[in-house]
């Protein structure tokens, strides 16, 4: 009965629930959680929150570059189509910007690369009556990337080489 009205002068979580701690008849002791206990499950609860949140910012972060690279392949992939479908395809440099993506740059080098016709394409025939005009063929590398890079860019955004046979004006 003294415990009992102890408890009821107590202010706390305990005191709002009546009910005294109880003892445990096997071994005489008080049931219940320690506060060391308690400290120990709060730091555990902490530590595993702190991996947890850790890990989703990697998460964001990763997400934003595989964004980034998404759409720069995108994009990679139309400027490519441009170059290839232009009416002159010559050697040089060119680059521009993207209308509806201010953030992304393209840049294109188109260097000419010798390239002698095969024996193995023409079974049968002497190499001397395989045709000997080389082709004009250029080498095109163009490279996405990002005009305000963020802190901690992947690298090389995006970069496509191909290669086409030479266009030149007709006069």
């Amino acid at each position: 009965m003294s415990a009992q009205r102890r408890m009821t002068g107590t202010v706390g979580f305990r005191a709002l629930h009546a009910e005294p701690r109880t003892r445990d008849p096997g071994r005489g002791t008080c049931v219940g959680f320690t506060l060391v206990e308690v400290l120990v499950a709060v730091a555990i609860l902490g530590i595993s929150l702190l991996a947890v949140i850790s890990i989703r910012n990697d998460c964001v972060v990763e997400i934003g570059q595989v964004v980034d690279a998404n759409d720069a392949w995108t994009l990679g992939t139309l400027a490519m189509g441009m170059v290839l479908t232009a009416e002159v395809l010559d050697e040089g440099a060119d680059g521009g910007m993207f209308e509806d993506y201010p953030q992304y740059r393209w840049d294109v080098v188109k260097t000419t690369v010798e390239v002698d016709v095969a024996a193995e394409y023409f079974p049968g025939m002497d190499r001397a009556a395989i045709p000997h005009k080389p082709k004009e063929i250029l080498r095109i590398d163009l490279a996405v990337t990002r005009l305000d890079p963020p802190p901690d860019p992947p690298p090389g955004l995006f970069r496509m080489v191909t290669y086409a046979q030479k266009r030149i004006p007709r006069p």
